[in-house]
């Protein structure tokens, strides 16, 4: 008796002590929130702080990648200059999100919008973002539009030469110093 009195004691001791937070799911339609902690194309908002969030549809300079203007003789650094104003931007403003697909487990593909504007359409159309190809395939096609206009008229990291943000991550900035890489895709 003793001994089974010791054992729903033990028992319930540890269902009673504290257990490690799980990160929550996030499950519904949409959240909304301040942008907060921006990394590149990364962020999480204000009202769930545990859940990592990326951008739907588009990818920016890694942060400490490297862009090469007048045919190589100008570095400068995208990742930094595209977070900064990515940060300048939407930093602390309300947003709205869509989950599209979830990463890992405490990570999310998230479509967000600000003043009723597609913010992932919004960095791309300044060039400060290109369209993201998961697998060589565009995850959001209508994006593809917005990245050949900004392409054209050479804005943002198109007016120089840089490696693709997902080559950069796999092999660091050894980047061939030149006009702007064309798309393969």
């Amino acid at each position: 008796m003793n001994k089974l009195v010791l054992l729903g004691g033990i028992l319930l001791l540890a269902a009673c002590s504290k257990q490690p937070t799980a990160v929550p799911e996030i499950k519904g339609e949409h959240y909304s929130g301040q942008m907060i902690n921006i990394v590149g194309d990364h962020f999480q908002l204000s009202t769930m702080p545990k859940i990592k969030m990326r951008l739907w549809g588009a990818m920016t300079c890694q942060k400490n990648q490297k862009a090469y203007a007048a045919y190589g003789l100008l570095e400068w650094p995208c990742g930094t200059v595209a977070a900064t104003l990515f940060k300048s931007k939407f930093n602390n403003k309300l947003v709205t999100c869509y989950p599209k697909q979830k990463m890992n487990r405490s990570k999310y593909f998230v479509q967000c919008f600000a003043d009723g504007k597609d913010i992932a359409v919004e960095l791309i159309k300044s060039g400060w973002a290109i369209a993201y190809r998961p697998y060589h395939k565009v995850q959001e096609p209508m994006y593809l539009k917005h990245e050949n206009e900004a392409r054209s008229q050479n804005k943002g990291v198109w007016g120089s030469g840089f490696q693709w943000p997902h080559t950069y991550r796999k092999f660091g900035n050894k980047h061939v110093k030149t006009a702007p890489i064309k798309t393969p895709y």
